[in-house]
C-alpha cells in the first residue's frame, strides 16, 4: 500500500469517528507521525498506543453482540 493510499484509509478512519476528542487524538498522532523532526516523531509512537486503546474499548462496548 503506497504513502498516499494509506494515509487516505487513515483519513477515513478519523473521519467515521463520532467523538470531537477521539478525532483530535488520532489527528495528532497522524500529523505527528508525518514530521521530519524525531522529537515528533516519537511523540506519535507515544500516543499511537493510548488511540488503539481507545478505538479497542470502543468497538467492544459498542458491538458487543456481533461475536
Amino acid at each position: 500500500m503506497t504513502d498516499r493510499a494509506n494515509a487516505e484509509t487513515v483519513r477515513e478512519k478519523i473521519a467515521e469517528l463520532s467523538d470531537l476528542r477521539l478525532q483530535a487524538l488520532a489527528f495528532r498522532v497522524w500529523r505527528a507521525a508525518r514530521s521530519k523532526q524525531k522529537k515528533q516523531r516519537s511523540r506519535a509512537m507515544r500516543l499511537a498506543p493510548l488511540f488503539r486503546a481507545e478505538l479497542k474499548s470502543r468497538r467492544l462496548v459498542e458491538s458487543p453482540a456481533a461475536e
